[in-house]
Order: structure tokens, then sequence, then C-alpha cells
């Protein structure tokens, strides 16, 4: 369970996401689909599905290149949220 300070982090970071996204110069279906995989990943936080969410998330930046770039710093904040595997 998150404490407040860090659920405030968590929720400025999407906060953040989103704007960037709304602000990014692609085409509108692929801001329609980042956001929608923003908000799976905001659905699911916390959850198996976070993680499903978060990969596609970095997948989806990787492969867009006029997303990679501002997505980048997003990417490396999330990871922390992340389950980690022994």
């Amino acid at each position: 369970m998150l404490k407040d300070t860090e659920s405030n982090i968590v929720a400025h970071i999407f906060f953040d996401l989103e704007f960037k996204i709304q602000n990014l110069q692609i085409d509108s279906e692929q801001k329609k689909e980042l956001s929608q995989i923003v908000t799976n990943m905001k659905t699911g936080f916390g959850s198996e599905s976070f993680e499903e969410a978060y990969k596609e998330f970095a997948s989806f930046s990787s492969n867009h290149v006029a997303t990679m770039n501002p997505m980048l710093p997003f990417i490396i904040q999330l990871a922390a949220y992340l389950p980690l595997r022994h």
C-alpha cells in the first residue's frame, strides 16, 4: 500500500504524463492510443495489470520516435513502481 506522500507523487506523475501527451506533436489516433494506455496504467496501478500496461507504454513509446524522448522520463519514473521479480 502506498503512503499518502507516495500516492501524491504517483498522481503527479500521471498528471504530468497526461499533460505531456496532449502536447505531443503526433497524430490524433496515436495520441488517443497512448492516452488509453496511460488510463490502463492508472486504473491498474498496484496490480499485475499495471505491469502489463507499463510494458505496452514503454513499447509504444520506443516504437514511435516522436514519443520516445518526451516519454522517457515517465518510463523511468514509473519503472520504480513495477513489482520486483526474483
